[in-house]
């Protein structure tokens, strides 16, 4: 019964209108969505940290502008797109009080240029590369660090074998 009735000319054209339509429709959503960023929630400062995230092989710290490791969207962004670790995790509801404490002890002994200290809690970490706010790169240069590449406002620095 069904594959008799003959659709008439006016309905046919309809529903070609409706599938072309909606054809387009998915295409633009998808066009528009490829071209989006991966993780839009970076500033143009932070693009130089994003660009350094690829170069990152081993065990990594993130350090911000006042001394601060606690770069959770820098350490998420690697760990998601490249596979990147750290010892200090990712996800803000991970930071426990003994993470807290480290990242303290990071800010307090590049804050007060203490290398003793500062070496300590590295290896302490097992951490081999550090991605830095350029200003302090150079005090990290100097604690058993070489530069490897900088990028906008942040560098990479790999320990010294």
């Amino acid at each position: 019964l069904i594959l008799s009735l003959k659709p008439k000319k006016k309905a046919f054209t309809l529903i070609s209108i409706g599938v072309l339509i909606l054809s387009l429709t998915i295409a633009t959503i998808v066009i528009i969505r490829y071209n989006q960023i991966d993780f839009p929630l970076y500033s143009e400062r932070e693009i130089g940290a994003i660009n350094l995230i690829p170069l990152i092989k081993e065990k990594f710290i993130a350090i911000g502008k006042e001394g601060d490791a606690n770069k959770r969207h820098i350490y998420a962004y690697g760990a998601v797109k490249y596979n990147t670790t750290t010892p200090l995790g990712w996800d803000i509801l991970q930071a426990s009080k003994e993470v807290k404490d480290i990242e303290s002890e990071i800010k307090e002994s590049i804050n007060n240029k203490d290398c003793e200290k500062f070496e300590k809690i590295i290896k302490r970490l097992k951490v081999k590369e550090v991605l830095s706010h350029k200003d302090k790169c150079d005090f990290i240069e100097t604690c058993n660090f070489i530069k490897i590449e900088v990028s906008g406002q942040y560098c990479l620095l790999h320990i010294k074998d």
